[in-house]
């Protein structure tokens, strides 16, 4: 069941398959201080998504084998930060992805448009791949203005899940692959004008969705195979 992984900065050496055939793992946040991973670290760990590295990391000399194929990798990363429950990774652009959530018992969320480490202020761009996955007390989430990417299966399968709510003036363009499939209770939705992209499955399986309102002027180009699905 494991899902997503932060390595610590005391790390330096990550040996032969050891996080191979984890079947749930989306993330990984690998620092700079890691100076080899072992053959197949991740291999059969087919639902990684993304790799974070910590920039100026030497990845030079590692086993060929050691992602298995898994994983787009990101070397643009700064660190991460903890704030709420949920795991952001900070950007060398100065943005930052929401990747993980960590329950410990919030039925409301409320995602910032910005959050502030060390007295720098950093916008959040993007909700990541898996990053609130198959929560099942999750009521409500509230989405500023800033987010312009909501990624593959981000809220999937939270089944308590009732009320999306999209801040004004929203720059959010695209709704990835089953971004909220599987979301049982949610019954409407009312979308912020500047979307552009449906993918596939975004709201597949939602059995009692009643309202998509796509807003006053709607940007919307593009909705794609199974979308509304069920």
């Amino acid at each position: 069941k494991l899902q997503s992984i932060l390595i610590p900065d005391s790390v330096e050496w990550i040996g032969d398959m050891a996080f191979s055939s984890c079947s749930k793992l989306y993330s990984v946040y690998i620092p700079n201080s890691v100076s080899y991973i072992g053959t197949d670290c991740f291999g059969n760990s087919n639902s990684l998504q993304t790799i974070y590295f910590e920039q100026d990391i030497d990845i030079s000399g590692w086993e060929a084998t050691w992602n298995g194929g898994s994983g787009t990798l990101r070397t643009d990363v700064q660190g991460y930060y903890i704030q709420d429950g949920v795991t952001y990774i900070i950007l060398g652009n100065d943005n930052v992805i929401a990747i993980d959530f960590v329950y410990k018992g919030e039925t409301e969320i409320t995602i910032p448009e910005a959050i502030e480490i060390g007295g720098l202020f950093y916008e959040v761009k993007e909700i990541g791949n898996y990053a609130f996955y198959h929560n099942y007390r999750l009521i409500s989430v509230d989405i500023p203005r800033s987010i312009s990417v909501i990624g593959n299966s981000a809220f999937k399968q939270n089944l308590e899940l009732k009320y999306v709510t999209f801040a004004s003036e929203s720059n959010l363009t695209t709704i990835k692959d089953m971004a909220f499939s599987n979301c049982q209770k949610l019954k409407s939705i009312y979308l912020p004008d500047s979307l552009e992209v449906i993918s596939s499955q975004v709201f597949a399986y939602d059995y009692k969705l009643e309202i998509v309102d796509f807003g006053e002027n709607p940007q919307i180009t593009y909705i794609s195979d199974f979308a509304f699905a069920y």
